[in-house]
């Protein structure tokens, strides 16, 4: 009992001075810099000492502190006992527990041909090439090369490849020796863009070799330096999106036109009032216009774009109340074709416009004619309009105002 006791009073005044020394040195040493201290403390007591940091000790800090090793790293203890190693602080070593499958300094790296986390040695497959394989190679033929390692040709009874994309299927792979295997990619039509993973199987697919990194090919696909415009490369030729024609999908495929750069736009459903696709172009008929045909032309008014009169301009521009004058009207479609029932002059408030006063004007051409205004009818309190009446069809597309004042002959 005597000896437990004294071997614990030891061992805690050892760990008091060396916690102590961990960061204060001897009071004779002189320090200027970080660069005393080996840059792992800084100097305190007006350069009399280094106080080093947590993981270092020794007058210059120039040692590991206890619980670290491996200086001037100083890794914590547990880092290398994590790693199945023993925490060697005479040494500054961490110690494998199992030199024939761990190595490093933590411990924690596998021995040539030992893989996974508990470094084993087990048939693996490494890598494959190439990882880029054109669309057209895939279908026709390409070998793709694995390479293995801890691999037993006499034990390898039924060695087949597994693709997977779109769709999954297998082939049958050869061993050329255990460091290297050959599958064999055909026959694809997938995709042209996609990625195809591969595992590799020993024993006709009842298991799967374990992978040191993801094993893929990445498929591509052709066209040429000008490319598909408007489309996608597949096998070497281009698919055109819908509305799209041509080689490289530059023009407006049969019943599509043209409308502005990647845009090819149905004719059925965008060419309107009876507009015709021709040369990738919507032509309009006469009285449409516009990228759809659906404006009218100059000149041309209403829902069906129809030649109806309308006014820009009288002349005079001013009328006196008591009327019995003519006047002179500017505009266009006075005298459409197809007119059998002559052209009227109608003049109209929205208070009185069941009591309009209507009378046939002298149609001079198409753009002129002469209407003679109602007798002590525009009365000044309310706002007058003209509006032009052909084949007795009136049109909001002629109504002009008018100025009215009272006459001089009135006052």
């Amino acid at each position: 009992m005597v000896l437990f006791i004294r071997k614990w009073y030891m061992s805690t005044r050892i760990l008091i001075a060396l916690t102590f020394l961990q960061n204060v040195v001897s009071q004779n040493s002189w320090c200027e810099s970080e660069a005393d201290c080996n840059y792992r403390g800084t100097c305190i007591n007006d350069g009399k000492q280094c106080s080093c940091y947590a993981s270092y000790r020794g007058m210059n800090c120039s040692s590991c502190a206890v619980g670290y090793f491996y200086y001037p790293s100083c890794y914590e203890c547990s880092m290398c006992e994590q790693n199945n190693g023993i925490c060697d602080q005479s040494t500054d070593t961490c110690i494998c527990n199992d030199p024939s499958r761990f190595k490093g300094i933590l411990c924690d790296t596998c021995q040539d041909h030992h893989y996974t986390n508990s470094c084993l040695v087990i048939p693996i497959i490494l890598d494959n090439y190439p990882h880029t394989v054109r669309d057209v190679d895939a279908r026709d033929g390409v070998d793709i090369i694995l390479t293995s390692d801890n691999v037993n040709m006499e034990e390898s009874t039924d060695v087949i490849c597994r693709f997977e994309g779109s769709s999954n299927w297998t082939v049958q792979a050869s061993i050329i020796n255990s460091t290297t295997i050959i599958c064999r990619l055909s026959n694809y039509t997938g995709n042209p863009f996609a990625y195809i993973e591969i595992s590799v199987s020993l024993d006709g697919g009842n298991s799967w070799l374990a992978e040191l990194s993801w094993l893929y090919i990445s498929l591509s696909s052709d066209c040429g330096v000008q490319g598909c415009n408007y489309g996608y490369c597949s096998l070497g030729s281009c698919v055109c999106y819908t509305g799209f024609a041509g080689a490289v999908c530059d023009q407006c495929s049969k019943g599509y036109f043209f409308l502005s750069p990647g845009n090819c736009l149905s004719c059925t459903y965008y060419c309107h009032n009876n507009g015709v696709c021709t040369n990738q172009t919507c032509v309009c008929p006469a009285n449409f216009i516009g990228p759809f045909c659906d404006t009218c032309a100059p000149n041309f008014f209403g829902p069906d774009c129809l030649p109806l009169p309308a006014v820009n301009s009288i002349s005079p521009d001013v009328l006196d109340d008591i009327g019995g004058f003519k006047i002179n009207v500017f505009g266009v479609n006075f005298s459409p074709q197809g007119n059998t029932k002559g052209t009227y002059c109608k003049f109209y408030s929205y208070l009185s416009y069941g009591d309009a006063f209507i009378t046939k004007a002298t149609v001079l051409n198409d753009s002129m004619c002469t209407c003679s205004v109602p007798v002590n009818t525009l009365d000044i309190s309310q706002t007058w309009y003209l509006e032009m009446v052909t084949n007795e069809t009136l049109t909001s597309y002629s109504d002009f105002t008018l100025q009215v004042i009272e006459s001089n002959d009135r006052k």
